[in-house]
């Protein structure tokens, strides 16, 4: 995901899955309140859990006011990009 997808996310409250440290899968669902660039790092979500690099999402998907989900981003194995 790129800073300009991310952007879109802005003020929505989503389902967020992101590689940790030591590779961990971690997950929340938290409001996004901003898109950053740090110099070195690269783009993060700002949310109210915590930052969160886009070069380690995973799966980020909308949650509507009704609970409804949509799928906004997901991160593709190698494996899955081959047999696609």
């Amino acid at each position: 995901m790129n800073i300009t997808d991310a952007k879109q996310l802005v003020g929505q409250k989503c389902e967020i899955s992101w590689s940790g440290r030591g590779g961990l899968v971690q997950e929340t669902v938290s409001m996004v309140y901003d898109v950053s660039y740090v110099k070195l790092y690269g783009g993060y979500l700002v949310t109210d859990v915590e930052d969160i690099r886009l070069d380690k999402l995973m799966l980020v998907s909308t949650i509507a006011d009704c609970g409804a989900k949509s799928r906004v981003f997901e991160l593709l194995h190698d494996s899955a990009r081959e047999a696609a």
